[in-house]
């Protein structure tokens, strides 16, 4: 016990990382004993969701309303998931209100899907590009999404935007001989989820790295 109080704050600290390494494996250990000792350590770049009524909506590109027609619904759903674990007090409308009333209406902006519904904020996520494979043989998954954050009360002034790229996993493309396809999509899908919803919360500057881990 008279070793450990000797030590200082970072020697603690790698302490800690090497019990975590001794009894796990590989950076997922790492990981591990990095988020216990600083977990969300960076703040959210916009809090104004906080206590407001929102909705979560999803634009494709044309194109991808033929080669994935169910990924901008998925892609709302699990923001939304997100944002009402993370952010205080959000009000979020329920998808499916959402999904009737955007298959119903032919609407051109944010702004009228906020009305219709009430809200206070619209997320609106422009998904400009996403794709699953990295040639006809392995998986890889890329995207591109510009964030916006549409205040309804304000006459639709967009108060706060993000472009966002994705690529997934970082590194290594996965053999598709390895994975299913719409596994592939469904994780792809939560990747890119708490990236765009990771702007309005505290959270963890390791995420990606733990991700990265959880594929080995």
């Amino acid at each position: 016990m008279e070793r450990f109080r000797s030590l200082p704050v970072w020697g603690c600290v790698a302490l800690l990382c090497a019990l975590a390494c001794g009894s796990l494996t590989g950076c997922g250990a790492l990981a591990l004993a990095i988020n216990t000792i600083r977990p969300n350590d960076i703040p959210a770049q916009f809090k104004g969701l906080e206590n407001k009524r929102v909705v979560v909506v999803c634009r494709p590109v044309v194109e991808l309303q033929f080669s994935g027609p169910n990924v901008p619904r998925e892609l709302s759903r699990q923001v939304a998931m997100r944002l009402e674990k993370g952010v205080k007090k959000i009000k979020l409308v329920d998808e499916r209100e959402i999904a009737e009333w955007v298959d119903e209406n032919n609407w051109h902006s944010y702004i009228e899907v906020g009305k219709a519904m009430k809200a206070d904020m619209v997320v609106g996520i422009d998904l400009e590009q996403f794709q699953l494979h990295q040639g006809p043989t392995l998986l890889q998954g890329q995207a591109a999404v510009n964030l916006a954050v549409i205040d309804v009360n304000d006459g639709g002034n967009r108060v706060f935007t993000q472009q966002i790229p994705s690529t997934f996993p970082n590194h290594t493309p996965i053999p598709i001989s390895e994975r299913l396809e719409s596994d592939f999509r469904r994780q792809f899908l939560g990747v890119l989820a708490e990236q765009i919803s990771r702007n309005f919360y505290p959270h963890d500057s390791h995420a990606d790295f733990a991700g990265d881990a959880n594929l080995q």
